[in-house]
């Protein structure tokens, strides 16, 4: 593995700066020189990321060596381990580990006094799409996580920012124009939320997610929540209300967006945004649980209906189809405008998984709502071919009324017509279009 020659802080500053080099080779691609200096300062910060696997390792490393505990918050990392192993270096975390430099898949923006640990793991939900929090844990800590998630890479503010420069005061990305570059250079951003959702008064945090909405990234929120009336009375300071680590910070924050946009427009929409974010966070909870009430409560509270509750895109309608057999469920989802053509896990909609699962009430609700019968899967498969194959009669006859095509065949060549003749009424063969000679195909 080739070794990079990193530029000192110092050279930074310099209009001469060249590109830095490997060894006897000028280094090609995401670190090609630009004209101008400062893009390419940005740039080449943005590069300074870690992958799952690494912040994994970094983690059962720090702890079995006795630096770390299930306890230590962020800023316990930065100040006994990140700042002493980089003193002599005069540098950034990532400069010290091996492996070569590219742009980050996700910017973390998280506050430094939550527990190392829970942001560990925060980021393995996150890449793994594992929701239930004991199963996360296990997985992350006994080499149980999948090696392409693993291989996934974030930008964290601790492991890539010189915590020994002196050259501008407060937070380590005060140059906005740095911050904003490194922003728009990430394919998206995750906030971790802690359990008392002290982030959303850390000044620094609030400004990371209006550049990011700003410019467009996707954001996304995870925390470990117990109990949806966290929102009670969920109140989100303004920024000249936030904190922030360093004196000054947060008045050069203020004066900044004051003059460019005026402070009441930006503590509006960085409000908005965040109180969405944390709403759908919890939407997604009560969702899996199945929390009649909290759901219900959720909705009168705007919750978005069509927002993924999965990392396979499931929203509340999809995953209640599969694992909320609940006719109030179905109602209140259809009430609320869920859109009964959208698909989950496998490109499925809700009428496949209702048909699937044999649930009659569901399948007879969704297509009364407009759902729409010849919906076809990833795999090519129908809501009629998941009820045919599974000789739920009834379904098979509700579809077949709303013109599913008993002869749409899936990509391994079947289709419904081929389960005809396993029911006994001659008068649904004939419906389905089965003839003698035909292929007959059994479940069992």
């Amino acid at each position: 593995m080739p070794i990079l020659e990193w530029p000192t802080h110092e050279a930074f500053e310099s209009e001469s700066m060249d590109m830095p080099y490997q060894r006897g080779q000028r280094r090609k691609g995401l670190l090609e020189k630009v004209q101008d200096v400062e893009t390419w300062k940005s740039d080449f910060l943005a590069c300074k990321n870690l992958t799952l696997a690494q912040l994994i390792y970094f983690y059962l490393k720090q702890s079995k060596d006795g630096r770390l505990t299930p306890e230590s918050t962020c800023y316990d990392v930065i100040e006994k381990i990140i700042k002493p192993d980089t003193k002599a270096e005069n540098c950034c975390y990532m400069d010290t580990v091996m492996g070569g430099a590219k742009k980050a898949d996700c910017m973390v923006s998280h506050w430094w006094g939550q527990t190392f640990k829970d942001v560990v793991l925060a980021i393995a939900r996150y890449a793994t799409g594992i929701q239930n929090p004991a199963t996360v844990e296990k997985k992350t800590f006994s080499a149980g996580i999948a090696h392409s998630d693993l291989e996934k890479s974030f930008w964290m503010c601790m492991f890539a920012a010189n915590h020994h420069a002196k050259d501008r005061p407060g937070h380590a990305l005060a140059d906005m124009d740095t911050l904003q570059r490194v922003i728009s250079s990430m394919g998206s951003m995750l906030v971790v939320l802690d359990t008392d959702l002290k982030v959303l008064s850390r000044a620094w945090c609030v400004v990371e997610v209006y550049e990011a909405a700003l410019v467009g990234k996707k954001i996304s929120f995870a925390g470990n929540f117990t109990d949806h009336k966290i929102l009670k009375g969920l109140t989100i300071p303004g920024l000249d209300d936030c904190e922030t680590s360093e004196m000054g910070d947060r008045a050069r924050l203020v004066a900044h967006y004051d003059f460019n946009i005026g402070i009441n427009n930006f503590n509006q929409q960085a409000q908005e945004i965040l109180f969405n974010g944390v709403l759908n966070e919890v939407w997604g909870m009560v969702v899996r649980s199945r929390s009649v009430d909290a759901m219900a409560d959720l909705l009168q509270r705007r919750a978005d209906v069509n927002g993924s509750v999965t990392k396979q895109r499931d929203t509340a309608l999809t995953w209640a189809c599969q694992y909320n057999g609940n006719v109030s469920v179905l109602e209140m989802l259809l009430e609320a405008r869920a859109d009964v053509n959208a698909h989950g896990t496998g490109e499925w909609s809700a009428l496949h998984f209702a048909a699937q699962m044999g649930n009659d009430d569901f399948v007879a609700g969704l297509l009364a709502a407009g759902a729409d019968a010849c919906a076809v899967a990833q795999n090519g498969r129908t809501p009629l071919l998941e009820a045919a194959e599974r000789e739920y009669r009834s379904i098979v006859e509700r579809l077949l009324e709303a013109n599913a095509d008993p002869f749409a065949t899936d990509i391994q060549g079947a289709a419904p017509v081929h389960f005809a003749s396993n029911f006994d009424s001659a008068e649904l063969i004939q419906r389905m279009g089965w003839k003698m000679g035909m292929r007959q195909s059994r479940i069992r």
